[in-house]
């Protein structure tokens, strides 16, 4: 006798491993990502006075994007504000590297000096 089972196997591309969609998949794994960039954003907290003292942070004028250098240049960090949301992948894209090239440009202004 065949069995009629109808249901998908637990390996279809329509469920993930736990049987679960895709989309709810998608969800958790989002959540647990921000999670972890929050848990990483206190830990790094500790060296904010460390890399206020020696980087340069540069703001995109709507405060979308803000980088931070260290003295020489080099990348210490990217920060986001809320209205970074609104912005498609291609100019977000964009404003980081123009605010990238804005506080490499202060670095370099900075040790001029």
């Amino acid at each position: 006798m065949i069995e009629n089972d109808l249901s998908p196997p637990l390996e279809s591309p329509a469920l993930g491993s736990d049987g679960r969609s895709p989309t709810a998949d998608l969800k958790a794994f989002m959540r647990a990502f921000e999670e972890r960039m929050a848990a990483n954003e206190r830990r790094a907290e500790r060296l904010r006075p460390l890399i206020d003292a020696t980087g340069i942070r540069v703001s995109s004028d709507g405060g979308e994007v803000t980088v931070t250098v260290t003295f020489t240049g080099a990348p210490a960090g990217v920060e986001f504000g809320g209205a970074f949301r609104s912005l498609g992948e291609r100019e977000l894209a964009a404003l980081i590297l123009d605010t990238y090239d804005r506080a490499v440009a202060e670095a370099a202004r900075r040790r001029a000096r």
